[in-house]
């Protein structure tokens, strides 16, 4: 079996589910073979500008070795040339960066257009990619089965055209399709299964025991318990990185899922937990295994029994990862544990600087707990990477100012910033509270779009992020030290590299 991860997501690190379906397989004596095409594709379509322009290679070497992350703007000057290099070949219908792909021609959320994509295949940037690689890949073998990990709305045109290619060439061959981006939009309420035509099988959630079923081979329990990610089909080096990132995991989706806002809950994504003993295991596993750089901790939430358990651990690998604003966090001690085992920074959803906001989302957090926390972090010297999320619907002008106020006043403990405008998703409880419409016929969107109950529409937020809060000096500092792209992928190396 062939498993692949398409273009285009960051190549900063290998993808983090195709190894757990790897180590199934073995587990289970399958022969497969896991291809990050993703990384492979932007390396092919890079090698072509060097060759052109052999004078822009060291771009290659600086964004892989510390030499590229000791000053922001050589940094910055490097993700734009090598963006310049991605799109050499291109026509102006489409562009790539280095975390996306977009095509003027190829509406990613159109089941049609994505069926053109796959009838087009010629068209896509990646196609003498394909053309060079998957020959060498698949003729003269007994691969019978193509599993393509589609996980990002970016990765959308160019899967469908490898499916496409893979169609046109190798008709034998069946072709599975599972990954977030699929789970959601099966279980959209207007999913009506469009691309049977060119795919034979769809996996939604962990693939684990649908492949196994999916192959004929009856899941081994114990295997499956004990299994570790399986990474040695990669190079750590190759990748847009100056040292090894192993992606790890705890749980899949969220304990919480109470918030009014979430895809979580709208899309009722059960959690399923490891057990907290098998993550410490694994992570000092992976740990002697790959001896990596850093561990990014791939949950929408590491949850506290798990935090708990690392400042118990003999872990000394410096990780990341999303979290909530847990009790824990507020007991300083705790947190300085946390430091000593590894914890370089933790992503925080914060979302608003309003309580009542926050109280409306059912977000379960209160904003004097999150002060003492952001303390606390900054103590121990973890750094903070802060989510916030202007436009739901209980948020006004007035609310809206209150973050900002919050984020000024307390800059100092906030490392990294994110802000984005809330999208309502379209089977979500609150949905159903508002006065939706739909942005478009796309039959794939997640969204619907609403009329705001309080009149703050996307214009008035993106002209009040515009106009006032990115004025802010101290708000824009901390947007400004945020590397560009790669975000918090990359935020480890400007500050522990010397």
């Amino acid at each position: 079996m062939l498993l692949i991860f398409p273009p285009v997501a960051k190549a900063c690190e290998p993808p983090g589910g195709l190894p757990i379906l790897g180590a199934v397989l073995k587990a289970h004596n399958v022969d497969y073979k896991i291809v990050d095409m993703n990384y492979e594709g932007q390396e092919f379509l890079l090698d072509i500008y060097f060759k052109d322009n052999p004078k822009k290679r060291h771009n290659r070497d600086l964004i892989t070795t510390s030499k590229g992350y000791k000053n922001f703007d050589t940094y910055i000057k490097v993700i734009a040339e090598l963006t310049r290099g991605l799109n050499n070949t291109l026509d102006n219908k489409s562009t790539i960066t280095m975390a996306n792909f977009l095509s003027s021609d190829y509406d990613s959320l159109k089941s049609l257009d994505l069926l053109k994509a796959a009838k087009n295949y010629k068209d896509n940037p990646f196609y003498e990619y394909y053309k060079n690689r998957l020959p060498k890949l698949l003729d003269n073998s007994n691969i019978k089965n193509i599993g393509i990990s589609l996980q990002y709305l970016n990765q959308a045109v160019c899967t469908f055209s490898l499916i496409g290619y893979l169609k046109d060439n190798y008709p034998h061959i069946k072709i599975i399709i599972g990954g977030g981006l699929i789970t959601s939009w099966v279980k959209s309420p207007y999913w009506d299964d469009p691309f049977n035509s060119v795919v034979d099988e769809i996996f939604i959630g962990p693939g684990e025991v649908q492949l196994l079923e999916y192959l004929n081979i009856e899941p081994n329990r114990e295997k499956l318990i004990s299994l570790k990610p399986d990474y040695d089909f990669t190079d750590f080096y190759k990748y847009y990185s100056p040292g090894r990132i192993i992606p790890i995991s705890g749980s899949l989706g969220c304990s919480w899922k109470k918030c009014t806002f979430c895809p979580e809950k709208a899309e009722d994504n059960p959690f399923i937990a490891k057990k907290t003993a098998k993550v410490i295991e694994e992570m000092a596993y992976l740990a002697k295994r790959y001896k990596p750089t850093l561990f990014h901790f791939l949950d929408n939430e590491i949850n506290p029994s798990v935090l708990k358990a690392i400042t118990e651990s003999n872990n000394s690998i410096p990780w990341y990862g999303f979290t909530k604003f847990y009790s824990n966090l507020k007991d300083l001690d705790f947190c300085k544990k946390l430091k000593t085992k590894g914890c370089f920074m933790l992503k925080l959803g914060l979302e608003s600087g309003d309580q009542k906001v926050l109280d409306s989302m059912n977000k379960g957090i209160e904003l004097q707990d999150v002060v003492i926390i952001l303390k606390n972090l900054k103590e121990a010297g973890i750094k903070t990477f802060i989510y916030i999320l202007f436009g739901t619907p209980a948020e006004d002008y007035k609310s809206a100012i209150k973050t900002m106020d919050f984020l000024i006043k307390f800059h100092s403990y906030i490392t990294y910033l994110n802000m984005a405008i809330f999208n309502l998703p379209i089977n979500s409880e609150i949905s159903r509270q508002q006065d939706t419409y739909n942005f478009s016929d796309a039959d794939l969107t997640l969204y619907s779009g609403f009329n705001h109950p309080k009149g703050w529409n996307r214009k008035n937020i993106r002209d009040f992020l515009k106009k006032e809060l990115k004025q802010k000096e101290k708000i824009k500092a901390i947007l400004n030290r945020t590397p560009p792209i790669f975000n918090a992928n990359h935020a480890y190396f400007f500050n522990d590299l010397k």
